[in-house]
């Protein structure tokens, strides 16, 4: 415990001789003093005395310290000026008052203190006695008895006495034993602050706000839970807090308005409660104290917000839009809007006061509707909305890191309200979540301004997306918060979010941002001790970050006084000990133990006011806190065993260290450490306990003693193994954060280690003698004090590595998956693989001769993951971790050896890998397989939990109830761990009575496992019989199971936590339907269904919810709505709802589930009552859906002729046939089709022709399902010709408006056109003829020929048109191939063509050239009925044919990017800025006429646009003229050039990087401004400094200075001059790169173009359903960049920030299990090109193959000389760069994967020269980026040294993919992505097939001059070549086995030969392509600047 007692300088010596007290029959206890004219009353012998001894003895009695405190303010207080005299001169004769208050002065001003919250009549005298007092104490003047009661006092003296024993009255007297005291006392303790605060000087008060803060919190809180009687002193309390606190307030803004602007949140948080109290229509309360107390707060408030004070606090009220919108603040927010801040133009939210879910849902109706009926329907509208909601949210997410959590828990309830009131706007959110992160446009972003920075805070850019920060923010909470409330609140918003899949949150860093203990957190403390280790650090640093980073936020989050005083302790004493630091500096030794003066050192108190938190801290500096000796006994270890809580374990066993350390003289920081005892043993403080626990760790084992370091590990031991039931008490949360504190304490001293090593070594390696002292000091620093005392550096290396060597890392990995940190488990597994394996291979590899062959085969064990698994327990260990991250391919490819271990084993790990892929059938069988093999362990659950899992997830429902109840019935005692499978399946049956019986069968149970499943059910009662509180109370308990659960997993991966965001979500909807089913009285006009998928604030908006989260989530949601949809008696809605389950289902290949329900949506169905029928008009529709559906999947599962016979097949082709005599007459074709589906739905008995649909409903329901079944016909070759055409015509008539009908028959027409092609080719020439002929040409001239062919082009281009006319969802599909046909069509030169002799080609060629022009006319016509917006997407492909050889062509094509450039000129400009600048003049003429004409149609109506196109001309040659400038300087790396100056300003150009240029996805009802981004940060000026690069070609990189986007509005009053400069402006939020490059021989169209087919790619994958559960959660795609070209060989490329090159982050890396000074250790060596003894290595193995023909031999010296004797090391980058677990194996995953697909790509197009420089790593992420596309379609084969792997594989990259290698996941991505590029064949090649055959670009240049061949030969050839490998052929042929002639033996195999000819599997095709890449002899060929061995 600690006192706040003052240091009374010996008052007991001043006494005379005085006794102990009198015993009690001497003393008579009511004894008063008073006048001289009173006399005392004798109760005792002592009045026998003399009157001389009486007074002897009533004065020593007095005299007593005790005594004296407590008389002489009764005195004061109630006496007049006879009776003080009295007293002084008679009883106290001798001592003067002055000495009597100096001696006990802060004792006896608490007594006169705590009087003033008395009785009020006694208020006057106590004022008057502490006027009295002061006056005698400080008056400099020696005050006499007379002057002592003089009515002239001055009133300062007692307002500075006071003052300046404030804190000591808070401490004593007002928070002393807050919670122990009675209301009355604490009433009374409040009425002596406000009283005392009418004292307390302005200029002093600032100091305080902490403890008022939290005194006015607990003091305001609602008492409505206490007895009646309490009551009324409960309002009485918190109306004389309110008004305390606005005395304070008022005060404070007298001399310090700065500090109420920093607590201003806090502040109306605390005033929230007492206005938000429910009142009658008059505004009135109910209790006179109450009305009172809220009068006060809304007085407070209009004191904040109105005046000179409220324009100040005006940029503090932007931050807080949760206040209340009550008529009781109307004044107030009236205040507020005339200082322009003004929420409810946004009308987002409800009402965000602590009321009733009701009446907040009321609310935030009536807003809407306000809302609506004043805001248009526009787009315009809908973008404020969003706009609104994204200021809204961004702004609420700062305010969850408040350190109050009254603060939190307001935002929380604010953010809930907010989002139930806008979830249609919080959706359209999530989807365009990816455009809100202005990573996508920055390079560089600077550290966001706090919004006080600025008088206004600009919120239309983030640094990162706003749900993405949002989730961030809610996440973190969840792993920090303990209060139950807090945990419920998070709860409730976190379901309102709902579970958004992870693939729209991918820049989400749960791992890095949740944990305030993670080391990668940029700014994080931790991050800052990882570079202070102690031997190069000074306690000092470590003492001030503690007061200016820990200690200041736990004060102000303390929850109780007692907290607040023990950090208040210890900053009190770090201060000192700052200060005895700073003061040993300047002057020497001072006394340990004391200042020499009250003033603090310039240098502290400088550090404090840089922290900015002096006026916190200050306080402490004056304070004299004291810690009582008896108040804690220091524990003796073990800890972790008998401790409850983490808190208990870490504060005991932080306090042990301290007690040892203290106690000690060897360890130099023991002050420091003992100067933390009392904050570590707060709830408060724990944060600092963490900090300090790796020093404290590292002291104890470097200067403590043996026993000491003995305990410290089995208690370290005792953490990571304990599983005894003695540790139960302790919940798994705190389980884990015990856990997670070692691992992140021995990461630190692990980094402290491996960094001193690597620093010797690079100290040593540069020949420099080190600075530093290692051995004895630290550091040398001027900013800093030296302290005595210094940490040996060499004996802290020796002591950590000696602690971590004895925990060994199985024991830690098993440590860690016991608590479910399953990401550091692997890490741990891995690690401990590899140790075992490094003697062998990395010691033995600088040695020559000895153990070589066992050496490599350690080493190739160890690339192939072997030595990972060397322990049959890691090996299950790490195959169960793979199961639980969702690996299930680097699981299956660990159990492949798994049929050489037994049977059960085999069985578990099946069942692992099935459940991880989601084959739940499988994983059944194999559960009884094991069941099977293991019927020894009959009794193990574990197993029969599984079965039961499987079959819950399979909807084998009655299965489950039945396996249940014989297993409860046999085994009563173990019914627990499988009744709550019974319980999901009873719901999920409807089966409510049985459900009842298992729950009330639960709550008697005294062992109650699966909280949330009984919870669930429980509350799925509660619905059922309508009773609202009892499913309230289930729902909240099952919420805080999931939170329990939720804050574990949310320091793994969003991934990890998806489930239990599932289970939220799933709660939050429950909840919102009980509010609808439980109140009965409450008439609801609408119903559940209507209720569900309404999207008005009422609404519930199930579809948007639905569609953001992912399969398998969407699955759990739907069964909780199927339910209660039951429990609604909606049938129709559980129909719909089962057949989107079996829809879901059925895309995800989950057959036999979709099946299932499917036949539960035709059960629903048939529940319907036939009264009902008519009621509704989707009947219909569910009825058609539900066939189209179940045909589906019978026609996916083969059963074709059943899926056409459930579509009516048969009738429907009678029907067609009388359709064929009326297809030219719509009405009756549409008559014939109604009748038809009239028809079909009355022969449904159900039905009985109740449903009445319109006939346009009808009519197009017809023509889907012909569609649907023209489509299986066409594939199923079964019908073709001209049959298929008139369906198609059919639909055409039905569905004229029908996108999707004219795209397919598009499609068809064009399959048509393309086999005509091929089967007149072979009937018109011979194969002598067409041998050696081009297939162009013979395609060419069959069309030429023949008017068949023309017409099916024309066709196809009509309906490819008329689709994109109407819909742009397959815009990507048919516009390119709209594009290719007119084009190709429109190229066919009649003189050109092959023709037979005789031929007369007039007749041909007059038809043809009508053909060309009605197809150049009929793309006139669409010019302009296509979207613009199609036409973007095209643009390289239209410019590339603007100079079309037909005039006609090039005419409509100039026309069309004429109008996209009008359309879109910001983003269109730069696309087209290579005409301009093009060196070919027609093209260049093309590009000037093109911008001209179109800045003449913008100046009609857009004048700046105009402009900026007129500029473009003069950018564009800036940027040009930077790619040619030559360094005047040539070793110097910057060129300072002119900034650009123009007649617009830079910010009113669009930057040319991907993210802006990129159009939306997009629909032709879109408004301009949704194709783009709408708010993108924008170039301000290029920055004056420019760096030129260091390559051959000297590209530049340079810079522009980025601003928001509404910059431009306001730019002309910020800074006028200061248009460009190297540094950046106020304004600036960061900074955007770029390359401007010239290539000398290349041309960068070709890198532009292969970006685009790259982003047709991406956009594939992202479609694709292909592909297991962990590889589809990280989605597969190809990071691009933008290049725009300006010339042929000049342009502008996009800088990929935060990158590094393969080779150097070889370099960078270390394998620290090795010895320091073993050469294998570091990547230096590996990487390091100039190294001569390895390039001559590497030469003598080429030259034994090039000079001798020795492949073998050469392969075998190339694995000695270069393999063997440079280990692989890129593994440990990821281990060191990226520290938390989490983010290692995702950055490792992303490695792979994008590695994965790179391969894929890569060796499709033929990418080449793929060495270490031109495979990028994002040192962010881990995701590879490729650069350079020059050696692209297999040039790199025509090198000097041909590139003969189809991609880099090296071993390197292998080593770095984890215990797998080249299998697993990589193995997986690989196979997804050649699937889906394989399967997208056809696409593929339509897109590459114009790039390739662009008449500009020379694809094969340096080919082409080298054999003579065209570029149409080239193109021609490369085409071939790509579909034979997207047929899977690998033809990736070396030429090497042609050039050179072998010798050893050896020669090509012809089954080798074979696999260029035949067409292999993808899994073939992949394990072909790993097994060329990483053969060593192929890389033994490769030449040396790729450098094979990196």
């Amino acid at each position: 415990m600690l006192n706040f007692f003052g240091s009374p300088p010996a008052f007991e010596s001043s006494l005379m001789n005085v006794q102990k007290r009198q015993k009690k029959k001497n003393l008579d206890s009511k004894a008063l003093v008073g006048s001289s004219n009173e006399s005392l009353e004798r109760k005792s012998p002592a009045c026998d005395l003399s009157s001389h001894e009486l007074d002897r003895r009533t004065k020593r009695l007095c005299l007593q310290p005790r005594v004296i405190e407590r008389i002489l303010p009764l005195v004061l207080m109630h006496s007049n000026r006879g009776g003080l005299v009295f007293f002084l001169s008679k009883v106290l004769s001798g001592i003067s008052l002055k000495e009597i208050l100096q001696n006990r002065e802060q004792l006896i001003l608490k007594e006169l203190v705590w009087a003033l919250g008395s009785d009020t009549e006694i208020v006057g005298s106590v004022l008057q006695a502490i006027k009295v007092a002061a006056t005698a104490l400080l008056s400099e003047t020696k005050p006499s008895l007379s002057s002592a009661d003089s009515n002239d006092k001055d009133p300062s003296l007692a307002s500075q006495w006071v003052t300046s024993h404030f804190m000591y009255l808070l401490v004593n007297v007002i928070q002393y034993r807050w919670k122990a005291r009675t209301k009355k006392e604490q009433f009374q303790a409040i009425r002596c602050l406000y009283k005392a605060l009418n004292m307390l000087q302005p200029s002093e008060a600032a100091q305080y706000f902490p403890q008022i803060l939290q005194i006015a919190t607990i003091s305001s809180t609602d008492g409505s839970s206490l007895s009646a009687p309490e009551v009324s002193r409960s309002h009485c309390l918190r109306l004389f807090a309110v008004k305390s606190l606005s005395k304070f307030v008022r005060l404070v803004s007298e001399c310090h308005l700065e500090t109420i602007a920093s607590n201003l949140t806090t502040i109306v948080v605390t005033l929230i409660p007492i206005v938000s109290e429910k009142s009658d229509k008059d505004g009135r309360s109910g209790h006179w104290a109450l009305d009172e107390a809220q009068t006060e707060a809304v007085q407070l408030l209009q004191f904040l917000a109105s005046g000179d004070i409220g324009k100040t606090l005006s940029r503090c009220f932007n931050d807080i839009p949760f206040l209340p919108q009550l008529p009781l603040l109307q004044s107030v927010h009236d205040a507020l809007r005339r200082n322009k801040v003004d929420f409810d133009n946004l009308a987002l939210l409800s009402s965000p006061t602590p009321v009733e879910d009701s009446s907040r849902r009321v609310t935030a109706a009536s807003d809407f509707s306000s809302t609506m009926e004043s805001k248009s329907t526009t787009s315009l509208g809908n973008t404020e909305k969003l706009n609104g909601l994204q200021r809204r949210l961004y702004t609420m997410a700062a305010l969850l890191d408040n350190e109050n959590i009254g603060v939190r828990n307001v935002v929380l309830e604010h953010l809930t309200d907010i989002l139930r009131a806008n979830r249609e706007t919080f959706h359209t959110m999530v989807e365009n979540e990816g455009s809100d992160s202005v990573k996508h446009y920055m390079t560089v972003r600077y550290k966001e301004k706090s919004p006080k920075e600025e008088n206004q805070r600009s919120i239309d850019w983030t640094p990162r997306g706003t749900i993405v920060n949002l989730m961030e923010k809610l996440l973190s909470r969840c792993v920090q918060e303990t209060e139950s409330k807090t945990r419920i609140l998070l709860a409730k918003c976190l379901g309102e979010v709902g579970a958004i899949s992870e693939l729209k949150m991918g820049d989400l860093k749960i791992g890095v941002a949740i944990d305030s203990e993670s080391v990668d957190s940029p700014n994080s403390m931790y991050q800052w001790r990882l570079d202070q280790p102690p031997w190069q650090s000074r306690a000092a640093k470590y003492e001030l970050q503690l007061v200016t980073r820990h200690l200041v936020i736990a004060l102000r989050s303390a929850p109780s006084s007692a907290d607040q005083h023990k950090i208040a302790f210890t900053i009190q004493q770090l201060l000192v000990l700052l200060d005895r630091s700073a003061r040993q500096a300047e002057d020497g030794d001072v006394e340990e133990g004391a200042r020499n003066t009250n003033v603090m050192s310039k240098w502290l108190k400088s550090k404090l006011v840089e922290s900015n938190v002096l006026e916190v801290v200050e306080p402490f500096w004056f304070s004299e806190f004291h810690e009582k000796s008896e108040g804690y006994v220091t524990r003796e270890p073990p800890f972790f065993e008998t401790s409850k809580s983490y808190y208990a374990w870490l504060s005991n066993f932080c306090r042990w260290m301290i007690s040892n350390s203290n106690s000690g003289e060897d360890s130099p920081w023991r002050t420091f450490f003992h100067a933390c005892r009392t904050a570590i043993r707060t709830q408060a403080g724990v944060a600092l306990a963490e900090f300090i626990l790796p020093l404290l760790l590292l002291d104890r084992i470097c200067f403590g003693s043996d026993l000491e370091e003995e305990a410290i590990r089995t208690e370290m031991l005792a953490v990571f193994t304990s599983e005894s039931p003695r540790t139960t008490d302790m919940n798994h949360s705190d389980q884990q954060r015990a856990v997670n504190v070692l691992f992140v304490m021995m990461d630190t001293l692990n980094y402290w280690e491996e960094r001193e090593i690597e620093d010797r070594f690079k100290v040593s390696r540069s020949n420099s003698t080190s600075s530093r002292r290692r051995a004895t000091g630290s550091k040398a620093t001027n900013d800093y004090p030296k302290k005595a005392g210094s940490w040996p550096a060499d004996k802290s290396i020796s002591r950590i590595e000696d602690l971590l060597s004895n925990i060994p890392l199985s024991v830690q990995a098993e440590g860690a998956a016991r608590v479910g940190m399953h990401a550091r488990a692997l890490r741990l597994l891995e690690m401990a693989g590899r140790l075992k394996k490094v003697e062998e291979i990395f010691e033995s590899s600088g040695g020559k001769g000895k153990g070589d062959k066992h050496t490599t085969v350690a080493r190739e064990s160890f690339q192939s993951g072997e030595a990972l698994v060397a322990s049959t327990n890691d090996a299950a260990l790490m195959k169960e971790i793979f199961a639980r991250l969702d690996d299930c391919e680097t699981m299956l490819a660990l159990a492949g050896d798994a049929f050489t271990a037994s049977p059960s084993l085999q069985a578990r790990d099946s069942i692992r890998q099935k459940e991880a892929s989601g084959d739940f059938e499988g994983a059944l069988q194999d559960y009884e397989r094991a069941m099977q093999l293991e019927h020894t362990k009959a009794k193990d659950f574990g197993l029969r939990r599984g079965i039961l899992q499987c079959q819950l997830e399979l909807g084998q429902f009655e299965s489950v109830l039945n396996q249940v109840a014989g297993l409860t019935s046999t085994q009563q005692s173990q019914n627990a761990p499988v009744t709550s499978f019974a319980v999901e399946a009873a719901w999920r049956l409807g089966r409510w009575e049985t459900l009842s019986d298992l729950v009330a069968e639960n709550d008697k149970s005294p062992c109650r496992a699966d909280v949330h499943d009984f919870s669930i059910g429980k509350a799925m009662v509660g619905l059922y019989e309508r009773d609202e509180e009892m499913t309230k109370i289930a729902l909240e308990s099952s919420r805080l199971d999931v939170m329990e659960g939720l804050s574990s997993m949310a320091r793994e991966s969003y991934s990890r936590s998806y489930a239990y965001m599932v289970r939220l979500q799933c709660i939050r909807e429950m909840e919102d339907a009980s509010q609808m089913l439980c109140r009965r009285e409450m008439q609801d006009p609408f119903t559940l269904s209507e209720v569900a998928h309404s999207t008005l604030p009422e609404g519930w908006a199930w579809t948007e919810r639905l569609n953001a989260t992912t399969a398998q989530g969407a699955s759990r949601v739907i069964n909780s709505r199927v339910a209660i949809a039951r429990l609604s008696g909606e049938p129709e809605l559980e129909t719909s709802l089962f057949l989107n389950m079996g829809k879901r289902a059925r895309k995800r290949q989950l057959h036999s589930i979709a099946e299932n329900f499917f036949s539960q949506a035709q059960a629903a169905f048939a529940k319907i009552r036939s009264g009902e029928i008519g009621k509704t008009s989707r009947l219909g529709s569910i009825i058609d859906a539900t066939s189209i559906q179940v045909a589906k999947l019978k026609h996916a599962t083969g059963e074709s002729a059943l899926a056409f016979k459930i579509l009516g097949h048969e009738s429907m082709q009678s029907t067609l046939d009388k359709m064929l005599y009326e297809s030219e007459n719509r009405d009756r074709l549409k008559n014939i089709a109604v009748k038809y589906e009239q028809q079909r739905l009355s022969a449904i008995t159900a039905l009985k022709g109740q449903v009445h649909e319109t006939d346009d409903t009808l009519a197009d329901r017809f023509a889907r399902r012909l569609l649907r079944l023209t489509q299986w016909t066409v594939e199923g070759g079964l019908r073709g010709g001209s049959e298929i055409t008139r369906r198609y015509h059919i639909i055409h008539k039905l569905a004229p408006k029908w996108e999707k009908g004219h795209f397919h028959f598009g499609k068809y027409i064009d399959s048509m056109m393309q086999s005509r092609v091929v089967a007149l080719a072979s009937e018109y020439f011979d194969e002598k003829v067409l041998h050696g002929v081009d297939e162009d040409l013979v395609r060419t001239s069959v069309i030429y020929r023949d008017v068949v062919c023309q017409e099916y082009i024309l066709s196809a281009m009509k309906h490819y048109a008329i689709a994109l006319r109407l819909d742009s969802k397959h815009v990507y599909q048919a516009l390119p191939r709209l594009l290719s046909l007119w084009f190709d069509f429109a190229s066919i030169d009649p003189s050109k063509q092959i023709v037979p002799e005789g031929f007369n080609p007039s007749g041909h060629n007059k038809l043809l050239s009508k053909n060309k022009n009605e197809a150049n006319k009929y793309m006139a016509n669409n010019l302009k009925e296509i979207p613009p917006a199609a036409f973007y997407t095209a643009i390289p492909q239209l410019v590339s044919r603007v100079t079309h050889r037909d005039r006609d062509t090039s005419s409509v094509v100039y026309g069309i990017l004429k109008r996209v450039l009008v359309k879109f000129p910001q983003q269109a400009m730069w696309p087209l800025a290579c005409l301009k600048g093009s060196k070919k003049v027609e093209r260049q003429e093309k590009g000037e006429s093109l911008f001209k004409e179109a800045q003449k149609n913008l100046g009609k109506n857009h004048k700046r646009m105009q402009q900026m196109l007129f500029e473009s001309t003069s950018l564009f040659k800036y940027l040009k003229d930077l790619a040619t400038l030559t360094p005047t300087n040539s070793s110097g790396d910057y060129i300072n050039v002119k900034p650009w100056k123009g007649s617009v300003d830079l910010c009113e150009f669009v930057a040319p990087v991907q993210a802006a240029l990129s159009i939306s996805p997009m629909s032709n009802s879109s408004s301009p401004k949704d194709f783009f981004p709408r708010n993108i940060p924008r170039m301000r000026a290029f920055s004056s400094r420019v760096t030129a690069m260091q390559s051959k070609a000297k590209p530049k990189r340079i810079k522009a200075f980025a601003v928001p986007g509404s910059f431009q509005h306001t730019k002309r009053t910020r800074e006028p001059h200061k248009v460009s400069s190297s540094n950046p402006l106020s304004c600036d939020v960061g900074e955007i790169h770029f390359l401007i490059k010239k290539e000398a021989k290349g041309d960068l169209r070709k890198d532009a173009r292969v970006q685009d087919l790259n982003n047709v790619i991406n956009r594939l994958m992202a479609s694709s359903s292909d592909g297991s559960k962990s590889v589809r959660r990280r989605r597969l795609h190809l990071r691009t960049f933008a290049v725009t070209c300006l010339s042929e060989d000049t342009g502008i490329l996009e800088w990929v920030p935060e990158t590094d090159s393969l080779r150097n982050l070889v370099q960078q890396s270390y394998n620290p299990q090795t010895s320091p000074f073993c050469r294998c250790r570091r990547g230096v060596r590996l990487a390091n090109f100039g190294d001569a003894a390895l390039r001559s290595n590497y030469d003598r193995c080429q030259a034994t193959y090039f000079k001798d023909g020795n492949l073998l031999r050469a392969t075998q010296l190339f694995q000695e000389l270069c393999l063997k004797q440079y280990p692989p090391l890129l593994y440990w980058w990821f281990v060191q760069k990226f520290h938390d677990p989490n983010s290692w194996y995702e950055a490792r995953n992303r490695f792979t994967l994008s590695a994965a697909v790179w391969s894929a790509v890569g060796h499709v197009i033929g990418l080449g020269d793929r060495h270490s420089e031109n495979i990028l790593v994002d040192t962010t992420t881990g995701e590879c980026v490729h650069v350079d596309f020059d050696c692209i379609f297999d040039k790199g084969l025509n090198l000097p040294k041909p590139e003969v792997v189809p991609f880099r594989l090296t071993a390197n990259m292998v080593d770095a993919f984890g215990p797998t290698g080249a299998e697993g996941i990589y193995s997986a991505g690989l196979q997804i992505a050649m699937r889906t590029l394989r399967d997208n064949r056809d696409l593929l090649l339509s897109v590459l097939e114009p790039f390739l055959k662009d008449p500009v670009i020379d694809w094969k240049r340096y080919r082409s001059q080298q054999k003579g061949n065209s570029s149409t030969d080239q193109a021609k050839r490369s085409i071939k070549v790509i579909d034979e490998r997207l047929r899977g052929i690998y033809n990736l042929r070396n030429p090497n086995l042609k050039k050179y002639r072998r010798t050893d033996g050896l020669t090509t195999d012809q089954d080798d030969e074979l696999t260029h000819l035949v067409p292999l599997s993808v899994e073939g095709q992949v394990n072909k392509m790993i097994t060329e890449a990483t053969a060593p002899e192929n890389l033994v060929q490769i030449y040396v600047g790729w450098m094979p061995w990196v």
